[in-house]
């Protein structure tokens, strides 16, 4: 039987239990069923932007919100004050086992449709922390489980609940245009530590929270046929008549192609040969003085 996206729209019905389920057989990211509300997804967006370029200090070319298997790493270390413990950051934002778990029990609403990626990333940081920060697929450094392109929408959509929860345990409304305070509030929560006193760190979150995707050009065939014409009238004009003052008629010459391949004007060329009666005949052999 072939299944298609009618189908499974008819089959499951979309209460909050079966919302991934959905989502994940139709493909999607999420996005358009999980929490945070969509209105607020822009600004959760730009904000994470700028986290993200902030954090990789412009060693990640475009953005951090698009997939990039470079930032699915373990990162983190040992605390010199907890040597016993070690951390679960993982991905472009580094969010760790700890934190989700934290957020998601807390703010569950927030997390609606993001429940079956949460439970694979706390599943994969309990391995981090089993398996040892040596260990090539889980240690600092690794790529866990979830670093392949398709656990990209899950990663985001848990992203962008965890800042949505942050949010919301320091009273910050995602709703309103946020004021410079409420920014350094809000990635002070995100980060544990107060990093608007860092200035380069400042500096590239707001440059990051600031980008725009390259538009696109596209050439239109008009538009090749012109680009074209202007290679060969500048192929033309760099034939130098510092050296040349005269041009010998070939078989198939006229004129105006004489005077457009040393880019003169072809008054100049009739100008400069008053021999020529009439310009639309001309032989081989014949000598065409160039002028200055």
């Amino acid at each position: 039987m072939r299944v298609t996206k009618q189908f499974l729209l008819e089959k499951f019905t979309l209460n909050e239990n079966k919302m991934a389920t959905v989502a994940a057989a139709l493909g999607v990211a999420g996005g358009a069923m999980a929490a945070p509300p969509k209105e607020q997804i822009p600004q959760i967006d730009q904000i994470l932007q700028g986290i993200g370029s902030a954090e990789h200090r412009g060693r990640i070319k475009g953005s951090v919100l698009d997939y990039n298997e470079k930032l699915y790493i373990r990162t983190g270390g040992r605390d010199p004050n907890k040597p016993n413990l070690t951390s679960t950051a993982y991905g472009p934002f580094q969010f760790t086992r700890s934190t989700v778990k934290d957020l998601s029990s807390r703010h569950k609403d927030l997390f609606s449709g993001s429940e079956e990626y949460v439970n694979k990333f706390m599943q994969q940081g309990s391995k981090m922390l089993k398996m040892g920060e040596n260990d090539p697929t889980y240690g600092f450094g690794g790529k866990g489980e979830l670093s392949g392109e398709e656990s990209h929408a899950g990663y985001m959509d848990m992203s962008r609940a965890g800042l949505a929860a942050m949010a919301k345990d320091i009273g910050v409304d995602l709703s309103k245009p946020l004021s410079s305070e409420d920014e350094i509030k809000l990635v002070r929560r995100f980060r544990g530590v107060d990093l608007s006193k860092d200035k380069k760190y400042w500096e590239a979150y707001n440059k990051g929270k600031t980008y725009k995707k390259p538009e696109e050009k596209v050439t239109t065939p008009e538009e090749k046929v012109t680009t074209q014409e202007k290679n060969v009238t500048t192929q033309e004009k760099n034939v130098t008549t510092t050296e040349i003052s005269d041009h010998t008629v070939e078989s198939g010459d006229t004129l105006s192609q004489i005077a457009r391949k040393y880019g003169k004007k072809l008054s100049d060329v009739l100008q400069s040969n008053p021999q020529i009666t009439n310009p639309d005949q001309i032989k081989p052999g014949q000598k065409i003085k160039l002028p200055k």
